[in-house]
């Protein structure tokens, strides 16, 4: 199997956040800037921009924001198959 690619430099311990041709998920309690971190980074790669002095690679990309708030209160999370 070939090794993964990944849009991102490393970070610290050699760990890569944005594998290539994958969904990368954040998760976490409300209010931590998720959210604002999806999109700086969303639209850094998308533009091909150095993320903290490393080159990263020029990609689409497509970012999806769901209010937990919302969809516990919306029909469709409530349907019965």
């Amino acid at each position: 199997m070939a090794a993964r690619e990944f849009a991102d430099p490393e970070i610290e311990g050699g760990a890569q956040l944005f594998p290539m041709k994958a969904i990368t998920l954040l998760v976490a309690l409300g209010g931590n800037s998720k959210a604002t971190y999806a999109i700086k980074n969303a639209s850094d790669v998308a533009a091909g921009k150095q993320y903290d002095g490393f080159n990263i690679q020029k990609r689409k990309v497509i970012v999806f924001n769901v209010l937990a708030r919302f969809f516990a209160e919306s029909s469709w999370a409530s349907a019965k198959d």
